[in-house]
């Protein structure tokens, strides 16, 4: 009987973690959905290096009257590891900025500097 409710507890345990987790990642997407969409046209350049895995997502949102045209462009480059975390975290931005029709303020602070200069002539051009 020990050995069963050392099991059952486990298991329990097990159930609450996961539930607690998708209760979080749920917050975590209801927030983001609320913040991201801040000015009508804008360049989100998302740079994810996570186990060998570099996701490189360039997305576009142009809104003239009420039609949304969004023009997303992501490059994938996979150099080992195999994980596909950063990945999907980015697919669930895209998805919430293509919903919401707007688009997203990246700060250097989210960006490496490597790429901090090369997003601020191509926001300048795009201004042009």
């Amino acid at each position: 009987m020990r050995i069963r409710r050392s099991v059952g507890a486990r298991l329990g345990l097990l159930v609450v973690v996961s539930a607690a987790a998708v209760v979080v990642v749920r917050v975590v997407v209801v927030v983001v959905e609320v913040v991201v969409p801040v000015i009508v046209v804008d360049v989100l350049i998302v740079v994810v290096v996570e186990a060998g895995v570099v996701v490189v997502v360039v997305v576009v949102v142009v809104v003239v009257v009420v039609v949304v045209v969004v023009v997303v462009v992501v490059v994938v480059v996979v150099g080992g590891g195999g994980e596909e975390g950063g990945g999907v975290v980015v697919v669930v931005v895209i998805g919430l900025v293509v919903c919401r029709g707007g688009g997203v303020v990246v700060g250097p602070n989210s960006i490496s500097s490597s790429s901090n200069s090369s997003t601020t002539s191509l926001e300048m051009a795009l201004q042009q």
